[in-house]
């Protein structure tokens, strides 16, 4: 795909995180747009004029932008659909535009937009005008002047208490807070509690208006001979969309804010590539509780337009929009959250939760990964560690790769049904969606091979690189069962081109091959393998490694029909386990019966679990889910076949082309030479 432009305007914590994280994960062109070089933090700027204390509050931009993200501090005059104008530099087309301007606040918080770069000095007015008022009026008991009035209080105690100076509040309903819904009445009860203890002059219940022949004075109620005067009158009632000058028509509603889709996309814009998102849309909740949530929801977006921007408004992801009607968020935390249960700590399943916590608000919803160890098993490198003991790599301590969010049993399954997991130690929880990801059990590694498949084949070819003087010598020997006359698994997966190279490079070396037979071990002498079920025909080693195919570790449960007959998870392509008609238990990875077990769909795979269940958790049983991609008996996969650190074979897909070998000095480099360890964090934590 070549490379696209997306132009983010606006220098808040919703612009800059968006930018990185489009940086950090794409080869796209990322601009950011900024009138200031500094990021103005909201949260603390209640504190600054006050204290007129900048430190913290204004923060270096070069400091907190990723260097894969290209800086144009310029004014925007203008924008279209197509490019954005601005005063000193020139015309810059995008293929995606990303409009977080945030909003502009009245004095003394004030915006960038108006103070640039110079802040120090902007704020230096408001704290001296602060500092000399005897008597300063707030209008509006919302969130901003609530926290400013505490400001106040603390900063002027001893003033308040003598006299010296005094502080009114002024607001229109019975309780400090908005009214909407989005803060509990216990919450506000309590701040009004607090705001009537202290020396403050609290009119509840009270509008005012400002008179237009004295801008310090207010009208009381309408009531023209009930004012009240102070020396600073500061009005917290609410904030102005920061929209840029643009010529889209009816790009924002009525008050001004820029209309969004839950896809973040501006409603106004047909094809879909201009989004925006924080305190300058019409979202009626504006703050950053919902930062990580809406992050992953609009990046996941944008890459949606940029890989097809044809893309139907069915696959984009939406969040669900705040409201002043529903549940305030103090009383959210004590609602009950909606659970997923993720089983086992391997790639898929460490990475499936990683990524549904991203993608799920974290007040809604809980991710819990059940595993029994503290570190994480790098699969693809476990041919070397058995010959090595280097552990580096391999073994991964799980807290490197799990998401903080993410709660974390470590314990042992004992039984689960649709509902419910019970666990070793005796306790039990719920679920709403169940992910089984518990991988399967490989053989303990000894020494003849029987089986030829993938992994034995790798640890066949790690004991050539490591004992290959002995091998060369007679001091050791090394022998191959298998079912068929070449290597590797004859199900179409590999082609004979790549199965001949593998064979060949073994054999020269000394291994013995015994083709077109099956070995089976003695149950009272482990050393003797029986040939072909012949008991006149056997050959005794020292170690034996059973590499015949792995057994799906699927925890003990009682649902019917749940396991086929090989005891791997019965799984449609959505994931989903066919046996649970409710829909709500998914399988991935080794433990299902996907014809294809590896990380060649990994993307695919964990993007597509995620996408299920979220829209599973959203819309409930019935819902139509993603099929994800996989192979099939028959159909050439892309691989790399490692045999030793400095030897590897491999072959790739090329689409209107075939089935191509893979140099081998690219699987050494790519593959043979670290069994992608360097990439393993990676493969877990993406």
């Amino acid at each position: 795909m070549s490379q696209k432009t997306v132009v983010i305007v606006g220098a808040g914590f919703f612009g800059i995180s968006t930018a990185n994280r489009l940086a950090n994960s794409t080869n796209h062109k990322i601009i950011l747009v900024t009138i200031s070089k500094h990021a103005y933090f909201l949260i603390s700027s209640i504190r600054v004029p006050v204290q007129n204390k900048t430190e913290g509050t204004f923060v270096p931009i070069d400091g907190l932008v990723s260097p894969k993200v290209e800086v144009i501090q310029d004014e925007i005059v203008n924008f279209d659909e197509y490019q954005v104008q601005f005063e000193n530099h020139d015309d810059l087309k995008f293929d995606v535009l990303v409009i977080a301007t945030g909003a502009k606040w009245p004095d003394p918080i004030g915006s960038n937009l108006k103070f640039k770069d110079d802040f120090e000095q902007y704020f230096e007015k408001r704290h001296k005008e602060i500092e000399n008022a005897k008597h300063i009026v707030l209008v509006g008991g919302g969130f901003n002047n609530c926290e400013l009035l505490g400001e106040l209080i603390h900063q002027y105690k001893g003033q308040l208490e003598s006299g010296s100076k005094k502080i009114t509040m002024i607001h229109s309903r019975d309780k400090l807070l908005p009214d909407d819904g989005f803060y509990s009445d216990p919450l506000r009860e309590k701040v009004t509690s607090f705001v009537q203890g202290c020396q403050v002059d609290l009119r509840l219940s009270t509008r005012a208006k400002p008179l237009e022949s004295d801008k310090n004075k207010l009208v009381l109620n309408g009531d023209s001979n009930n004012t009240i005067e102070g020396d600073l009158i500061i009005y917290g009632t609410g904030a102005v969309a920061a929209v840029p000058p643009n010529n889209i028509t009816g790009l924002t509603d009525s008050k001004g804010f820029i209309a969004i889709d839950e896809t973040f996309q501006v409603k106004a814009v047909e094809k879909g590539h201009i989004f925006s998102i924080g305190d300058v849309t019409d979202f009626e909740y504006r703050g950053l509780v919902l930062r990580r949530h809406w992050l992953n929801a609009i990046v996941k977006n944008i890459k949606v337009v940029l890989q097809n921007p044809s893309t139907a408004t069915k696959e984009f992801y939406r969040v669900d929009r705040p409201s002043g009607n529903v549940t305030t968020f103090v009383i959210d935390q004590r609602r009950t959250k909606k659970t997923v249960v993720v089983i086992g700590g391997g790639i898929f399943r460490v990475s499936s939760a990683n990524n549904l916590y991203r993608s799920l608000n974290s007040h809604k919803y809980v991710i819990k990964l059940v595993t029994i160890s503290d570190h994480v098993y790098f699969l693809p490198a476990s041919d070397r560690l058995a010959i090595t003991k280097d552990y580096r790599g391999v073994l991964i301590p799980l807290n490197q790769v799990l998401d903080n969010g993410v709660q974390i049993i470590k314990n042992e399954v004992i039984h689960f049904d649709e509902n419910t997991i019970v666990f070793n130690s005796g306790h039990s929880i719920k679920f709403d969606v169940l992910i089984i990801a518990t991988g399967a059990k490989w053989a303990s590694p000894h020494v003849v091979f029987i089986g030829g498949g993938f992994f034995s084949t790798e640890l066949a070819g790690e004991v050539v690189h490591y004992h290959g003087k002995e091998i060369a010598s007679g001091k050791k020997k090394v022998t191959i069962i298998h079912s068929s006359d070449k290597l590797l698994p004859n199900n179409g997966f590999f082609t004979d081109t790549l199965r001949t190279q593998i064979t060949d490079y073994l054999v020269q070396r000394g291994v013995k091959l015994i083709k077109n037979c099956r070995g089976t071990q003695l149950d009272f002498n482990p050393n003797i393998i029986i040939l072909n079920d012949d008991p006149n025909k056997f050959i005794e080693a020292d170690l034996i490694y059973s590499g015949v195919g792995t057994n799906p570790a699927v925890p003990p449960n009682e649902i019917k029909n749940f396991t086929n007959q090989s005891g791997y998870v019965k799984v449609k392509k959505t994931f989903q386990a066919t046996a649970v008609s409710k829909g709500n238990v998914f399988a991935i990875g080794d433990v299902n019966d996907f014809t294809y077990h590896g990380i060649a769909k990994r993307d695919n795979w964990v993007s597509t679990i995620t996408t299920n269940v979220c829209r599973y958790l959203k819309y409930g049983p019935g819902t139509t889910l993603t099929n994800a991609s996989t192979y099939e008996h028959g159909d050439t996969i892309p691989c790399a076949v490692s045999l030793g650190p400095i030897a590897g074979f491999g072959q790739s897909q090329i689409p209107l082309v075939g089935t191509l070998k893979l140099p081998s000095f690219i699987v050494v480099r790519t593959k043979s030479k670290r069994l992608l360890t360097n990439k393993a964090k990676h493969f877990y934590a993406g």
